[in-house]
């Protein structure tokens, strides 16, 4: 009786540490999320359009030619438009389904050279995708 006792006790100390560094991790994330809102706002860009969902951020600026990615846990980055390589929409299927939507960019920036950007749904995605090659001028 006292192995009983004593596995479901370390059971429960293995779980309590799993879930602590879980929520560590989380609120880590959503603090450097809270950042970058606060690094866009504070910018003084003018934004016309602004995606935050899926812990990633994505704004452009028609007036200054200005692109912010944040990719989630990362810290915000503006580039002009001519740093823009290119991008790529992506998905993955899961039962047969598309899900997982991002949008993975090619950056000319030898610390950061990619960047992902993910999406909530697809047709947010797509949205974007039509916002970026309107802005790039493609």
């Amino acid at each position: 009786m006292n192995d009983n006792i004593g596995g479901f006790a370390l059971l429960l100390l293995l779980g309590g540490i799993v879930y602590l560094a879980y929520y560590l991790l989380a609120g880590g994330k959503k603090k450097i999320h809270a950042e970058n809102l606060a690094a866009l706002k504070g910018s003084g860009i003018n934004f016309d359009k602004v995606y935050d969902g899926f812990a990633s951020i994505i704004a452009i600026s028609a007036g200054t030619g200005k692109i912010a990615l944040a990719e989630p846990g990362k810290r915000l980055h503006i580039y002009d438009r001519d740093m823009i390589r290119g991008w790529q929409p992506v998905w993955f299927e899961q039962g047969g389904h598309k899900s997982l939507f991002k949008i993975q960019f090619k950056l000319r920036d030898e610390n950061n050279p990619t960047t992902a950007i993910w999406f909530a749904t697809e047709r947010d995605m797509d949205k974007w995708e039509e916002i970026l090659s309107q802005a790039m001028g493609v």
